[in-house]
């Protein structure tokens, strides 16, 4: 009984956090592919809704790294990253990466860390959740990223400071003789690369199952429910 009663708090909690959903698409725009997020910039106001990354710009080959409103293409130390995920068909399947916000009062900045063929990041792919409208505005942390001297790829991390990494529901395959890269400092990813620096070959859906893990012990701590 007492089972049954979590699993069904749990999953009415679950849902209930799944109808708060904003998605932001990676690398593309309006179905055309663009070294950008899209939407740019998002606003959330309600704590522990969740912004859904569809990886669906093809080919695409992307991150998303938090980073700060002064260095936009550095990891923020114990910031949160995706790791890479690679996508090379139109019809998908397409990889998703999901963060839970805990934090809508501070803004969360975050960038691509792919290197090559071309820097993501000074190409303009970098994004931002709840940026102020004056003062450090999504503007001036595009600008500032445009001309950074310095890329850097992190670590796969699923939890960040303002928001953690809930779930990645989606897996991608490597399609046989691709050869995604990213270059930039030794780091491992949830997607699959070769190349210096680039993630060991690995799926996203381990990530996926990781973070799924962490979201179901938050939920339990946050309405009281004991796993068993």
């Amino acid at each position: 009984m007492r089972f049954a009663a979590a699993v069904s708090a749990l999953a009415l909690a679950g849902a209930a956090m799944a109808q708060n959903d904003t998605i932001i698409k990676v690398g593309e725009v309006n179905g055309t592919m663009a070294l950008k997020f899209d939407p740019p910039f998002v606003n959330i106001t309600q704590p522990n809704s969740t912004v859904t990354f569809i990886f669906d710009g093809v080919p695409g080959n992307h991150t998303v790294a938090q980073s700060t409103f002064a260095n936009p293409c550095e990891p923020m130390e114990g910031g949160f990253n995706s790791g890479f995920f690679f996508v090379n068909s139109s019809s998908g399947p397409f990889g998703t990466w999901t963060l839970t916000v805990t934090d809508v009062n501070t803004p969360i900045w975050f960038y691509c860390a792919q290197q090559t063929p071309k820097v993501h990041c000074t190409a303009g792919m970098v994004g931002a959740i709840n940026p102020p409208a004056t003062g450090n505005t999504f503007d001036k942390f595009a600008a500032q990223a445009s001309s950074a001297a310095t890329v850097v790829y992190p670590s796969t991390v699923l939890s960040g400071a303002g928001a953690f990494a809930t779930a990645g529901v989606a897996s991608t395959t490597l399609p046989s003789g691709s050869s995604p890269t990213g270059s930039g400092s030794s780091g491992s990813g949830s997607g699959t690369g070769t190349g210096s620096g680039a993630p060991s070959a690995s799926s996203p859906s381990s990530a996926g199952s990781l973070s799924t893990n962490g979201f179901v012990a938050f939920l339990a701590a946050a309405f009281g429910v004991a796993i068993l």
